[in-house]
């Protein structure tokens, strides 16, 4: 029963509005009708049939117009009711009274209804023809083709029941303009709701975009200042500096994967003793937060919310393998979103750029002292094996005034020139001053040079100290081209000699001329005087 007076309710405010309104006017016309046959049995109107049958139509078209309103034809079901009506009140007219009568005012009543249900362009249809229905009553009248007049009791019924209807039009009216000014009111406090809740979400944008903007450029610049360290340990504590600093973590830690995927390490600087922390995490343990991101490859998170603090764990891959994890915490409960991943993501990928280049600048470094080692045990070796510069081979140069020098002196500034790095002055007998440098070649001594001046009191220039270091740095390399030729020239002629022997070697024809001819150049070639060669050798 309820439901059948309730006014359905649709998406649609305005047309729940209509709805609402042509329920309660059908409603109202049902008990309209209902009373309107009570009445007229009551007074024993003669033509009660007809009362009845027009009562009997008019309330099936009013379910009728109830059904399709439910059925959401809202608009539909307004203009049969309003129709209906329409000609009910026509017919009303022509029948009982005319224009004179009580139910030509019925038709402004319909025009009204019509207007509040279905807007302005009804009340103006309904209105042109409600007069076209005047003048059609008035030529009627005229011609005197309606004689029935109403009596007084009915006249009484009829002005009533239009009171009734103006009543409920001027009700629904001022219902209808209170419900339209508290949803106005109400669409004004939400559309201000809804420019705070707007200002609030863009004064919060702005931030969040220039709190985002500023960690990018951090980041950016947090990647070049990486990038230009080259050692590992000071790389990764100056990044543990720097995210505490720039970004205001509580705690900030890097572990690195070991060669073997076994463990993974605390990034610390060595101790005064060159040991390293020796805090370490299994990298196959289950339940710790650092190995699962080294696993997986993905961002872990923890929130302690006793605790009030959130530990992140975002993996640093480098060539699609995770190689560390970098541990970041902060003393709040928060949530990771989709921005601040990749922008941890971003922090890290600059962190594995910077491991990288810090490992390669170490591998290179390694190569080079290992190829610096080899060279200069190349050259030692080599020199010690040349033949241009047998040992103790020196060039003296005597002023025909002045007195020899005794070989005491000349050792004693022979090691003190070895001893030296660089051209040096000093003083070995105390009444001379003499100049002693080493010679040179790429780190390495291949020889010395000493220069004696007897007049103690005569000191030696700055320039000429410089003028001995440049000859000396042009002589150690002239020396060591020489070198290198003269080796190349004894390799030439080994080659040279192995083929001759070899081509002779091949032409004997037997083996005793084999034996002989071997033995014969190998004795030549060596210059030794016995050469004995055998072939079928038995073992004892």
């Amino acid at each position: 029963m309820k439901r059948f007076f309730s006014a359905p309710i649709f998406e649609d405010e305005e047309q729940t509005r209509i709805a609402e309104l042509l329920n309660i006017i059908v409603l109202t016309a049902l008990g309209l009708n209902i009373f309107n046959v009570v009445y007229y049995t009551w007074i024993k109107e003669p033509d009660v049939w007809l009362v009845y049958v027009l009562t009997l139509i008019l309330v099936s078209m009013e379910l009728g117009a109830l059904s399709m309103m439910r059925h959401g034809y809202v608009r539909q079901a307004g203009l049969l009711f309003i129709t209906i009506f329409w000609l009910m009140a026509v017919g009303l007219v022509f029948r009982y009274g005319g224009t004179r009568g009580s139910y030509f005012t019925l038709l402004l009543c319909v025009s009204v209804v019509g207007g509040l249900i279905l807007g302005n362009r009804v009340i103006a249809l309904f209105a042109v023809l409600s007069m076209l229905v005047g003048g059609g009553v008035v030529y009627a009248e005229l011609q005197g083709w309606q004689p029935i007049k109403q009596n007084l009791m009915d006249s009484w019924f009829n002005q009533s029941f239009n009171f009734v209807l103006i009543s409920l039009v001027l009700y629904l009216t001022n219902r209808s303009i209170k419900t339209a000014m508290a949803r106005i009111q109400r669409n004004e406090h939400e559309l201000a709701e809804s420019n705070r809740e707007l200002r609030d979400i863009h004064t919060f944008l702005e931030e969040w975009i220039a709190q985002r903007t500023r960690r990018l450029e951090t980041i950016a610049l947090l990647g070049e200042r990486l990038s230009a360290i080259l050692n590992l340990d000071q790389l990764l504590v100056e990044l543990v500096k720097q995210l505490k600093q720039n970004f205001g973590y509580d705690k900030a830690q890097v572990y690195l994967v070991d060669e073997a995927r076994q463990y993974l390490r605390r990034a610390t600087l060595p101790d005064a003793m060159g040991n390293y922390d020796s805090q370490t995490i299994r990298f196959d343990a289950v339940t710790n937060l650092i190995a699962q991101a080294a696993r997986t490859g993905e961002i872990s998170q923890e929130a302690d919310a006793p605790s009030h603090y959130t530990t992140l764990a975002v993996p640093i891959i480098l060539n699609s393998q995770v190689v560390g994890v970098l541990e970041i915490q902060e003393d709040k409960v928060v949530t990771l979103d989709k921005s601040e991943a990749n922008l941890l993501r971003s922090l890290a990928n600059h962190v594995a750029i910077a491991i990288r280049n810090a490992r390669l600048f170490t591998e290179v470094e390694t190569a080079l002292a290992e190829a610096h080692i080899a060279q200069e045990r190349y050259i030692v070796q080599s020199w010690h094996k040349s033949n241009i510069a047998p040992e103790n081979q020196a060039c003296l140069y005597v002023c025909p005034s002045a007195p020899p020098l005794d070989e005491k002196t000349m050792a004693t500034a022979k090691q003190l020139a070895l001893a030296q790095q660089q051209p040096t002055m000093l003083s070995i007998s105390g009444k001379d001053t003499t100049l002693v440098a080493p010679v040179i070649f790429l780190g390495k001594t291949i020889g010395a040079l000493q220069v004696h001046r007897l007049d103690a009191d005569n000191a030696w220039a700055e320039q000429d100290l410089t003028m001995v270091k440049v000859i000396l740095d042009q002589m150690a390399q002239a020396a060591e081209n020489i070198r290198l030729f003269e080796e190349t020239k004894e390799k030439a002629a080994r080659e040279q000699a192995i083929r001759e022997i070899t081509n002779k070697l091949r032409q004997t024809s037997n083996l005793s001329d084999l034996l002989e001819t071997a033995a014969q150049e190998l004795g030549q070639r060596l210059q030794v005087r016995h050469v004995v060669m055998e072939l079928g050798v038995k073992h004892e």
